[in-house]
C-alpha cells in the first residue's frame, strides 16, 4: 500500500516538474526555476523512486539513513512522508515563480549592445589573475596540487584553509569565476565563441581541484548563461539534451571521489553502462545517478529525528545568522550554516562533535528547522517568487555582463535567503563584494580620470 501511495505522489512530482517546464518554456530556459529544477529532478523524483523501488528501502551506496538514525522498518513510512511534503513544497515554489512571470513583461528577443566592452577584457584579466594567485596559494598551503587532489576523498571541510582561514579560498573561488565570466563575456560579444568556451572549460578544471562537482558544473552553467544572453539564444530542448549528456560526467566525478576514498578501483569505472538498459548494469546506473544528491535521504533522517527522537532543532535561531557578516575574531561564537548544524544534530546527537560532512537542507527541512513545519508552504512560495524576481532583475531589467555574472554566481542562493540566513550571507557577501569591486573599477576610475569638461564654442557674429 505504501509503495502504491509513493508511486502516486511520485507521479505528482513528475507532473510538477512538467508544470515547471511549461512555466519555463513561456519565459526563458535560464530562469532560476529551470536551473534549480535540475537538482529537483534528483531530489523529488529520481532519488525517491530508486530508494523505494530499486534499493527496497536499503541504501546501497550511502548508509546515512540506516546508521543509527532511522530503522529500516520505519523507512517506508518516512520515505512516503518525505515525498508528500516535497510535493507540497514544490507546488508552492512553482506558484510563487508563476505569479512573478504573470506579473512581469518577459521580452522574447533582447539585443544587448555594449559600448566600451574592451574594459571587460582588462577587468576580467585582472580579476582572474588575483583569483589565480590565491588559487596557487591555497593549493600550496594544502601540500601542493597533487596532494590536494589525493586528499579530496577524505573530506574537504578543513582542507583548503590557509592559517586556519578560508578567506584565500573564497577569494580564489569567486575571483576565478568572476574573472573568467567577464573574459568569456568579452569574447562572446566579439563573436569569438571558441575562445569563450575554452576559458569556461578552463574554469571548470580549476574549480574541480576544490573537489566539488556542483562548483565545477556551475562553471559550465555560467558559460551557457553567457552564451544565451550575449551570443545566441539556447532553446530549452537543447538545455535538456546537454543535461542528459552531462549525466555520465556526474557519475564519473562521483566515482573519482570514491576512487580517492579507496572505495573503488580504476578498472571498475565504466561510463558506458549509463547507456546500457539491460539487467544489473542499468540498475547500478540508476543507483549511481540517484546519489548525485543525498537531500532525500537527509530529509527522511530529519523527519524521523523530529517526530520520533523529539528534536526541535533550531526553532527561532534564523535571525542569528546575521552574525555571519562578522569575523570570528569579533564574534567567536557565531553560528555555523544549517548544513553543518544539522549534521552535528543528526549524527552527533547535538554534542558538537567534529565531522567532515554537511547536510544539504531541502525546502522542507530548512523551513522546519528554523520556523516549524507549518511554515514551509509560505516560505517556499516566497522563495519561488524571489528566485524569479532575481532572475528578472539581472537578466531582463538590468542586462549587462556584470549583472549576468552576479546572476550566474548567485542564483543558487536565492532560495537560501529564506531557508538559512547564515548560509545565504556566507555565500552572497563575497559575490556582492566582488561585484562592488568590479563596478567601482569599471566606472569610477574611467569617469574620474578621463573625463574632460565640455568646451563651449561661441559662434562668430
Amino acid at each position: 500500500m505504501i509503495e502504491l501511495l509513493s508511486f502516486f505522489f511520485l507521479v505528482i512530482a513528475g507532473l510538477e516538474l512538467y508544470l515547471g517546464y511549461k512555466i519555463i518554456s513561456k519565459s526563458d530556459p535560464f530562469t532560476a526555476l529551470s536551473l534549480l529544477c535540475i537538482r529537483f529532478i534528483f531530489d523529488f523524483f529520481l532519488r525517491p523512486f530508486t530508494f523505494i523501488f530499486v534499493e527496497n528501502y536499503e541504501p546501497i551506496l550511502s548508509r546515512q539513513v540506516t546508521k543509527g538514525i532511522i530503522h529500516v522498518a520505519d523507512a517506508p513510512f518516512y520515505s512516503l512522508l518525505t515525498i508528500i511534503l516535497n510535493d507540497i513544497a514544490f507546488f508552492f515554489f512553482l506558484l510563487g515563480a508563476y505569479i512573478l512571470i504573470k506579473r512581469k513583461p518577459i521580452p522574447t528577443n533582447q539585443n544587448l549592445k555594449i559600448k566600451n566592452n574592451n574594459r571587460y577584457l582588462i577587468l576580467g584579466l585582472g580579476i582572474f589573475l588575483i583569483g589565480l594567485i590565491n588559487w596557487y596559494w591555497v593549493m600550496q598551503s594544502s601540500g601542493g596540487i597533487l596532494s590536494a587532489l589525493l586528499s579530496l576523498g577524505t573530506g574537504r571541510q578543513n582542507l583548503f584553509r590557509v592559517g586556519g582561514s578560508t578567506i584565500p579560498f573564497e577569494i580564489a573561488k569567486h575571483f576565478l569565476s568572476g574573472g573568467i565570466f567577464l573574459l568569456s563575456s568579452y569574447f562572446f560579444l566579439k563573436r569569438r565563441i571558441l575562445i569563450a568556451w575554452f576559458l569556461t572549460i578552463s574554469l571548470f578544471f580549476l574549480l574541480l581541484t576544490f573537489g566539488g562537482r556542483g562548483l565545477a558544473m556551475a562553471a559550465i552553467i555560467s558559460g551557457l548563461i553567457a552564451h544565451n544572453y550575449l551570443f545566441n539564444k539556447i532553446k530549452l530542448r537543447t538545455l535538456l539534451v546537454l543535461f542528459l549528456v552531462s549525466l555520465p560526467l556526474l557519475v564519473f566525478l562521483k566515482d573519482a571521489r570514491r576512487l580517492l576514498d579507496g572505495q573503488t578501483e580504476l578498472q571498475d569505472i565504466d561510463l558506458t553502462v549509463i547507456f546500457d538498459s539491460k539487467g544489473d548494469d542499468f540498475k547500478n546506473t540508476m543507483i549511481d545517478l540517484s546519489y548525485v544528491s543525498h537531500a532525500y535521504d537527509y530529509d527522511m533522517a530529519f523527519h524521523y529525528s523530529y517526530f520520533v527522537r523529539d528534536k526541535d532543532f533550531f526553532l527561532g535561531e534564523y535571525p542569528l545568522g546575521i552574525g555571519m557578516i562578522l569575523p570570528r575574531s569579533l564574534f567567536p561564537n557565531k553560528g555555523e550554516t544549517l548544513a553543518n548544524k544539522l549534521s552535528e544534530e543528526l549524527w552527533c546527537d547535538g554534542i558538537g562533535c567534529t565531522i567532515d560532512v554537511g547536510i544539504s537542507p531541502s525546502l522542507v527541512t530548512a523551513s522546519a528547522s528554523y520556523w516549524g513545519y507549518i511554515s514551509f508552504p509560505f516560505i517556499c512560495f516566497f522563495a519561488g517568487y524571489f528566485a524569479m524576481y532575481f532572475w528578472y532583475q539581472m537578466t531582463v531589467r538590468h542586462l549587462s555582463p556584470l549583472s549576468l555574472m552576479i546572476y550566474a554566481m548567485g542564483y543558487p542562493y536565492t532560495v537560501t535567503l529564506f531557508l538559512d540566513l547564515n548560509a545565504f550571507l556566507a555565500s552572497t557577501v563575497p559575490i556582492a563584494l566582488l561585484a562592488l569591486i568590479i563596478y567601482l573599477l569599471f566606472y569610477f576610475p574611467v569617469r574620474q580620470t578621463f573625463y574632460l569638461p565640455e568646451i563651449k564654442r561661441h559662434k562668430r557674429v
